[in-house]
């Protein structure tokens, strides 16, 4: 059964916990935040606080929290405490794919890795997504591929 996670990225900023509650109520399962850095795509989004306050107004939602980053692990913690339920980093990241797994389970948070489908990972090319919690993969291209 496919699963629906809205991204809070379509969401109208000024009014943003008015808008996830209206996808929730609609039936959303869980809402998609995605997070991205500048360096491991262009474009910059959110990060802790944001989730923080959203996960403060709307506690009960699911945060898949989709981190477009090269640096996942050194984040695992701030964005488990602002409150994300799925921590789910992409393979072609610059840290320990095993480590930042480690690190998010001990968090007592489930984990998914994603796999960007342009982008070669040459330091990584054998990396799988076997090894996470929910054998959830989010195979998508980023914002900038999408028309």
């Amino acid at each position: 059964m496919a699963i629906v996670s809205p991204s809070i990225l379509s969401a109208d900023f000024g009014k943003l916990g008015a808008d996830c509650r209206m996808v929730l109520d609609a039936g959303a399962q869980m809402l998609h935040y995605d997070v991205m850095d500048g360096h491991f795509v262009p474009n910059i989004s959110f990060g802790v606080p944001v989730l923080k306050s959203l996960h403060k107004a709307l506690p009960d939602a699911f945060y898949d929290v989709h981190l477009m980053i090269s640096h996942p692990l050194q984040y695992a913690e701030p964005f488990i405490k602002a409150g994300a339920t799925l921590y789910n980093f992409h393979l072609e990241c610059e840290d320990d794919i095993q480590a930042t797994i480690d690190a998010v389970r001990a968090l007592g948070c489930k984990v998914a890795s994603s796999k960007h489908i342009r982008r070669k990972s040459s330091a990584h090319p054998s990396r799988t997504t076997d090894h996470t919690d929910d054998r959830m993969c989010n195979i998508k291209n980023t914002p900038e591929d999408s028309s």
